[in-house]
């Protein structure tokens, strides 16, 4: 497969963590609101964002070699970005079950 192809079956593959964790987000959330529990949706939220950190470290070999073919560093930048993104979240879920517990 051309690069580019592998690379929209890689972007499709990502998607399912992200919506993932988007959809125990915003269970977590309706749980706040009527005043339930909320830990077990931060652990989803934080394995979720932990499978796509990876997922995004398992492409920037790709991503770099994209970028050398086409002359384009802004693909490494916005890699690089995601991949900070998605270390917010694990650390704001972590301190946010640990806010939750006490």
């Amino acid at each position: 497969m051309p690069v580019p192809q592998v690379l929209i079956v890689f972007l499709y593959v990502t998607m399912v963590p992200f919506y993932r964790a988007v959809y125990h987000t915003l269970k977590g959330l309706q749980h706040l609101i009527r005043g339930q529990p909320i830990d077990q949706q931060l652990v989803r939220v934080k394995h979720n964002a932990i499978v796509l950190a990876i997922m995004c470290v398992l492409a920037l070999p790709g991503a770099y070699y994209l970028a050398d073919i086409n002359d384009a560093p802004g693909i490494i930048v916005l890699s690089l970005i995601i991949l900070g993104i998605t270390v917010a979240v694990i650390a704001t879920s972590t301190i946010l079950r640990k806010v939750v517990s006490v």
